[in-house]
C-alpha cells in the first residue's frame, strides 16, 4: 500500500519537496555568502542589524528575512496540510473513486493508515531539512543571541509542527468531504494554534526565572517585577504605589534609585538559554499529540461518517 500511495501522490510529495528545498538552499546560500564575505568575527555584530562598514548589505537582508519573510515561513506547516494533507481523503470522494477503493480487500483503515505514514514521514523530513539549513544560516548570530531567536524553526518543534499541518489538512478534508474546504480547514485552523502556542503556551511550558539581570541567549517572557526586603514579588503598579512613586507616561522611566531607596529589586522572569532544547521537546510533543488527535478524528469519520 505505501507504493500505491507513493504512486498516487508522489506529484504532490515531489512539488512539495521542491518547495521546502528551495527554501532551504536560499537559506544555505545566504550563510554561504556571509561566511564567504565576512570574517568569523565580524559575522556576530553583522547578525545584530547594526550599520557597520564591515558587514555591508547583509544587515538589511538579515532585516528582512527576520522581520518579514519569517512571517510567511511560519506557514509553511500550513501549505502541508492545505496541499499535501487536504486531498488524502477528499479527492476519493470528489472523484467517487472511494467506491473502488474502499471495497477492495484493503480495509480503509490500512489505506487511509498506508496514506498518512508516507504523508507524515514526508512532511518530517520536509520539517528537518528546512530547520537544519536555518539553524545552520542562524548559526553565527547564537554567540550573542543564543538559539532562542530560532524556535519557530527549531530542529525539533518545526518537524512537530509540519506533521500537526499536515494531519490537520487530512482531518479537514475528511470531515468536509472537499479538498478545498479542507485546505482552508489547514489555513484558518492552523493559525490561531499558532499564535496560541507561540504566545501564550510556549513562555509557560516550563515555570520562569526570575533574575535581576538578564544574559545573552535567554528568553524574556512576561513582564517585569519587583522584590521588596522581605522577598515577597510585586506586580508593577503595586510597586509604584508603595513606593510612592506616580506612574511614569512610559512604563520603565520610573526612578531607578528611588525604587532602590525604598527597597525594591526589578526581577525579569525569563527561560534560560540553557533550556531550549527542554523547551522544543516539550513543544514538539504538543504538536505530536495535536497530530494524534486529528489522525483519531480522521479514521474514526472515514469508518464510521463516510458511506
Amino acid at each position: 500500500m505505501i507504493w500505491v500511495s507513493w504512486r498516487q501522490d508522489r506529484a504532490r510529495l515531489l512539488g512539495l519537496a521542491v518547495l521546502f528545498v528551495v527554501l532551504a538552499a536560499g537559506y544555505v546560500a545566504m550563510g554561504a555568502g556571509m561566511r564567504s564575505s565576512l570574517s568569523t568575527v565580524d559575522l556576530p555584530d553583522c547578525f545584530a542589524g547594526a550599520p557597520d562598514p564591515r558587514c555591508g548589505d547583509w544587515p538589511a537582508l538579515i532585516a528582512f528575512v527576520h522581520n518579514y519573510a519569517q512571517l510567511l515561513l511560519t506557514l509553511l506547516p500550513a501549505a502541508l496540510g492545505m496541499f499535501l494533507g487536504a486531498p488524502v481523503v477528499a479527492t476519493e470522494l470528489e472523484h467517487h473513486t472511494f467506491r473502488f477503493t474502499w471495497t477492495q480487500s484493503v480495509t480503509r483503515g490500512r489505506w487511509l493508515g498506508s496514506k498518512l505514514l508516507l504523508g507524515g514521514a514526508f512532511s518530517v523530513a520536509y520539517g528537518l531539512v528546512f530547520a537544519a539549513a536555518y539553524a545552520w544560516w542562524y548559526a553565527p548570530a547564537t554567540q550573542l543571541d543564543g538559539w532562542f531567536p530560532t524556535f519557530d524553526f527549531g530542529l525539533v518543534s518545526f518537524p512537530a509542527t509540519c506533521l500537526f499541518g499536515f494531519a490537520l489538512g487530512v482531518a479537514g478534508g475528511a470531515v468536509f468531504r472537499r479538498t478545498l474546504a479542507g485546505a482552508a480547514v489547514a489555513l484558518v485552523g492552523f493559525l490561531p494554534v499558532i499564535v496560541v502556542v507561540k504566545n501564550l503556551v510556549r513562555p509557560r511550558l516550563l515555570s520562569a526565572v526570575l533574575t535581576e539581570q538578564t544574559h545573552g541567549g535567554d528568553l524574556t517572557v512576561g513582564t517585569e517585577v519587583f522584590r521588596d526586603g522581605a522577598g515577597v514579588i510585586h506586580g508593577y503598579n503595586e510597586t509604584l504605589a508603595l513606593a510612592g512613586i506616580p506612574r511614569p507616561p512610559i512604563p520603565g522611566m520610573e526612578p531607578v534609585d528611588r525604587l532602590a531607596a525604598a527597597g525594591f529589586t526589578r526581577l525579569y522572569p525569563v527561560q534560560p538559554a540553557g533550556r531550549f532544547w527542554t523547551l522544543q521537546l516539550c513543544e514538539a510533543g504538543l504538536f505530536v499529540l495535536l497530530a494524534a488527535l486529528c489522525v483519531a478524528l480522521a479514521f474514526w469519520w472515514v469508518r464510521r461518517r463516510l458511506a
